[in-house]
């Protein structure tokens, strides 16, 4: 099996949101740590796809797409109380979100559309191949934005 250096990342904020529970209890993000949970197994299983015998992992992601879209939602709605004018604000939420994912995902399909192209013409910084080295980078950044924001959470004294 195969963990690759990002998702130690991934590992770490799901421990910080386990340790941080109280916290995240009080900022109403308890949803966090069932979403860390579903973005782990997402990605082991997406990584040692071949251990499954099948020809590629998108299906997996796919799959991810679609459950994680809906828990980024609800963790919205849980953080904002929703009140009368306040359904715009969370629709408004809603709407960055899903630009969040799809962008990420925008990403993805680029590198991944490019990645016969970087191969085929050695495209490399540090001696990794570009796909190699952005999309891990990306998920490092989102990862540890995630840990420094439960953090926060569990900090906090007065609402």
């Amino acid at each position: 099996m195969h963990v690759a250096w990002f998702q130690y990342f991934q590992m770490l904020s799901l421990l910080v949101a386990i340790y941080c529970y109280r916290g995240l209890r009080n900022c109403s993000l308890l949803a966090f740590i069932p979403y860390l949970i579903i973005v782990n197994i997402t990605e082991v299983v997406g990584i040692n796809f071949h251990l499954t015998a099948r020809e590629g992992n998108y299906p997996v992601y796919n799959l991810y797409l679609l459950i994680s879209t809906p828990v980024y939602f609800y963790i919205a709605c849980k953080m904002l109380f929703l009140r009368g004018k306040e359904t715009v604000v969370f629709y408004t939420i809603c709407l960055l979100c899903l630009i969040l994912v799809y962008l990420f995902g925008l990403i993805t399909l680029v590198v991944l559309g490019l990645q016969e192209y970087i191969l085929l013409n050695h495209i490399e910084i540090a001696h990794k191949t570009l796909y190699y080295v952005i999309l891990p980078t990306l998920n490092a950044i989102v990862y540890s934005g995630y840990s420094y924001a439960f953090i926060l959470c569990r900090t906090q004294r007065t609402r």
